[in-house]
């Protein structure tokens, strides 16, 4: 067989390989990594189903359960309307079916001419495993930043 007919077989096996190797799954690091950016994505489009998705039905906050969170995030959304919602530094720690993850929630208004943001926020969640699913349990405001609903 030639050089070349061979580099060809093994370029052509190699692509075919590559296609059809199962993807590797994602840690519950980058599982909680995406559900916080969902959730900012849908407090950005004030989408409060999909946001409340992420949310346990245990949820307990400074201002009581998920019932309260959901009238407290409807009465945000509404006000921060037009406004786009950017997570940065996320940072998690996952103990077994448990997790806390921090990160920082910027505001910001597109049309706005500085560009400066209307809030920032320090977060930090805690969340558990449920079914294979990450869920909220509680979310917190750090460095004084005081409680959610």
């Amino acid at each position: 067989m030639r050089p070349a007919t061979i580099s060809l077989s093994l370029l052509f096996a190699g692509l075919l390989a590559w296609g059809l190797w199962p993807e590797r799954a994602p840690t519950d690091e980058e599982r909680i990594a995406a559900l916080v950016d969902d959730g900012a994505d849908a407090a950005s489009t004030r989408d409060l189903t999909r946001l409340l998705s992420h949310v346990s039905p245990d949820y307990r906050g400074d201002f009581g359960g998920r019932a309260e969170l959901q009238e407290g995030l409807a009465a945000l959304l509404f006000a921060m309307r037009g406004a786009e919602i950017r997570t940065l530094a996320k940072s998690t720690r996952v103990t077994g079916d448990a997790a806390t993850s921090e990160f920082t929630v910027v505001v910001v208004q597109p049309q706005a001419s500085d560009g400066k943001p209307l809030s920032t926020q320090k977060l930090r969640l805690s969340l558990v495993r449920s079914d294979g699913r990450w869920l909220v349990t509680e979310a917190r405001g750090v460095d004084g930043g005081g409680a959610l609903p």
